[in-house]
C-alpha cells in the first residue's frame, strides 16, 4: 500500500489512482459521485487512509444517530397509547 502514499505518488498518479478506484476509467466518463471527497488527497493534502477514516466516523456517527432518532420515536409514539 505504500504505493499509494503522496510521498510515493505525483499528483497526475493520485488522480489516475481515484478515477481507477472509482471505475471511471472503466466506462471512459467524467468523474461525478464520489470524486470530491478524494480531492484533498489528489491535492496531496490528506492520504487515502485519512478520508476512509473520516468517512467511517461519519457514517457511524449518523448510523447511530439514526438508531437513536428512532427508539426516541417509537418510545414517544409508546407513550401516546
Amino acid at each position: 500500500m505504500d504505493r499509494y502514499l503522496i510521498a510515493n505518488t505525483t499528483r497526475e498518479e493520485r488522480e489516475q489512482i481515484v478515477r481507477d478506484a472509482l471505475g471511471y476509467s472503466d466506462i471512459g466518463c467524467e468523474a461525478e459521485n464520489g470524486y470530491d471527497m478524494y480531492i484533498p488527497y489528489i491535492e496531496g493534502e490528506k492520504e487515502l487512509r485519512e478520508i476512509t477514516m473520516e468517512y467511517r466516523t461519519n457514517y457511524v456517527q449518523d448510523e447511530e444517530y439514526s438508531k437513536a432518532e428512532q427508539l426516541i420515536q417509537s418510545r414517544s409514539a409508546d407513550c401516546r397509547r
